[in-house]
């Protein structure tokens, strides 16, 4: 096959997909220009989610009228001007692509009048059109608007998100930009309808606690070495996910160097943790990526020395919180009366030969609600064409309980039983985790009770925008919202069987939000079983717990009623058996 040149504007639309992916990368590349201007506001419109329409006005320098037809052409641009240039970059742009890219996939409008001209000019342009440009009054500053993004490219625009899956995404980014540059007011509406206002002034600290509220206390940490200085804020939210995000030079950075100084001292942390980093220009490489999202330090080592060193000398004063739930566990006690219709209850203490009693928490101060996978479908099907030689049962024991007589518990936790001269090995945790699950399965059918909150539960802002994406089926599962009048969103009900399991409502709705939007449950009524069963894991009794003879009867009977006894949600079997055919061979008393 011949080698030959692009046509320009395929050309264009190839170069164009390295920078333009969705509309917040639109949103990215022009809110940077715009700080580059020296504003005092930035205003910022969005209409179906950037799909339509995105407009971004600065009250900035603006552009000279000469410069305007170049400003969608391709390396064309005002912040640097030879190779040396790129070893010192001051600015947010540099590179001359993203006007350029933008224009070959939308639309575009460009308003724009310096502060000592009476008159603005307006270029527009399209893909495949010449450029026009036209004489307007407007106001000082520049006003970009792009129109109809990917309208030529129908195979990107179908994998966008929905509407308010794209706005989500611009809204954290801009929020971003807010605490990035904090003397620069940012504006946000979405169809029309004002979104996020950012507080004026410098004080990085308001923005913070804008932008996480203050239900939880905020830490800060700043330290300098050398030419080298480093802010570090943090927010600790038991059971939450890390929300980790670092500023360099002012620029919103994927910055692994800086993660990997957090986790070398705590791996495991939670709530919101943010880094703002400043270095001089010359020491830092920003011309890695086009989206310049990634960097490269030539001082790596004393980076990561300071970041670890910020850390340390912050977690150093996070006072003790306690885990909701946790006091449900402390006021158990061994040996617990369980009524025989009751659901089970099982304590969680165990008690050695002293008969001293050891508490065991199993609340998890930093829960993980994806550290399990469902087992393949296929495992139940495929044990059952075991042969009867093997750890299956020619029959299913739990249809006659009257031939079951507990035997012991082991030091190990497992239960033993005689079925009739078998040998029965059951997984208590795995046998709990089913009868939970079925419970809350069964439980789920019927979300007509709801248990109410008072007050009602404070949703974090980026929550709220993810409540207003899925609430439809937020309401399917039993989950009320309420707005307070001023625009903020809270929780007012949750499902009422969830109020069996000692967790937070609002951290139960943010990992199931979280794995809605990461796309980890292929539809949601899958996400909301996944999270049924880790709930019936989360709260089902541990192997090392001691259990009384009591509450193994009820166990069994539990079991006995479920649909699929064999297997715990997660496919993991609840029991084996050694028949005494198995054992008298091994013994060698059939030969």
């Amino acid at each position: 096959m011949n080698i030959r040149k692009l046509p320009q504007d395929l050309a264009r639309k190839i170069a164009a997909g390295e920078v333009i992916e969705r509309p917040v990368s639109v949103v990215k590349e022009l809110v940077e220009n715009a700080v580059d201007a020296s504003p005092s506001r930035i205003t910022v419109q969005v209409f179906q989610g950037g799909k339509s329409r995105i407009t971004v006005q600065d009250d900035g320098e603006g552009i000279f009228p000469e410069d305007l037809p170049l400003a969608i052409e391709r390396h064309a641009t005002s912040k640097i001007h030879n190779e040396n240039d790129l070893e010192d970059i001051h600015t947010m742009g540099y590179r001359g692509e993203a006007l350029s890219s933008i224009s070959a996939v939308s639309r575009v409008e460009i308003r724009s009048r310096r502060k000592d001209h009476q008159e603005g000019n307006c270029l527009v342009s399209a893909p495949g059109n010449r450029a026009s440009i036209s004489i307007v009054h407007c106001p000082s500053g520049t006003r970009v608007q792009v129109d109809d993004l990917f309208f030529n490219m129908p195979a990107r625009r179908k994998f966008l998100s929905s509407a308010l899956g794209e706005f989500r995404r611009i809204s954290q980014l801009i929020r971003h930009f807010a605490l990035a540059q904090p003397e620069i007011v940012f504006d946000l509406s979405h169809d029309g309808k004002k979104i996020f206002q950012s507080v004026s002034g410098p004080d990085r600290g308001k923005l913070i606690h804008q932008a996480w509220g203050s239900g939880y206390g905020i830490l800060s940490k700043s330290l300098s070495m050398n030419d080298m200085n480093m802010e570090v804020w943090f927010q600790n939210i038991p059971g939450r996910r890390l929300n980790f995000q670092a500023f360099v030079n002012r620029r919103i950075i994927d910055d692994k160097l800086l993660r990997s100084a957090v986790h070398s001292v705590k791996d495991k942390l939670s709530g919101n943790l943010f880094i703002f980093l400043q270095v001089p220009p010359k020491d830092v490489d920003v011309n890695i990526h086009p989206t310049k999202t990634e960097i490269r330090y030539r001082k790596s080592r004393e980076v990561f020395e300071l970041a670890r060193n910020s850390v340390m000398e912050l977690l150093g004063h996070i006072p003790s919180i306690n885990i909701p739930g946790q006091d449900r566990f402390l006021e158990e006690k061994p040996g617990v009366k369980v009524n025989n219709d009751s659901p089970l209850l099982i304590s969680h203490g165990t008690t050695d030969k002293r008969g001293t009693t050891n508490i065991s928490y199993s609340c998890d101060p930093f829960p993980d609600m994806f550290s399990r996978v469902a087992a393949p479908s296929s495992i139940l099907s495929e044990n059952r064409k075991k042969d009867t030689s093997s750890d299956m049962i020619k029959e299913d024991p739990l249809k006659d309980l009257a031939r079951w007589r507990f035997i012991e518990q082991s030091s190990t936790g497992y239960l033993l039983f005689d079925f009739n001269g078998d040998l029965v090995v059951m997984d208590p945790h795995a046998a709990h985790e089913r009868i939970n699950f079925e419970l809350l399965r069964e439980n789920s059918r019927t979300l007509t009770e709801k248990q109410l909150l008072h007050p009602p539960g404070v949703l974090a802002p980026e929550q709220e925008e993810l409540v207003a994406q899925y609430l439809p089926q937020l309401e399917k599962y039993g989950f009320l919202f309420t707005n307070d009048g001023s625009g903020k969103i809270r929780m007012s009900a949750f499902p009422l069987l969830l109020s069996r399991f000692s967790l937070d409502p609002i951290k139960f709705l943010d990992s199931l939000l979280y794995e809605w939007e990461e796309g980890t449950s292929t539809t949601i009524d899958n996400g909301i079983l996944a999270k049924w069963a880790n709930l019936a894991c989360k709260d089902s009794v541990k192997l090392t717990s001691r259990i009384s003879e009591e509450e193994v009867a009820v166990l069994l009977r539990d079991l006995s009623k479920c649909n699929n006894p064999h297997f715990c949600p997660h496919g993991r079997p609840t029991m084996l058996c050694i028949t005494s055919m198995q054992i008298e061979k091994y013994f060698r008393r059939t030969e």
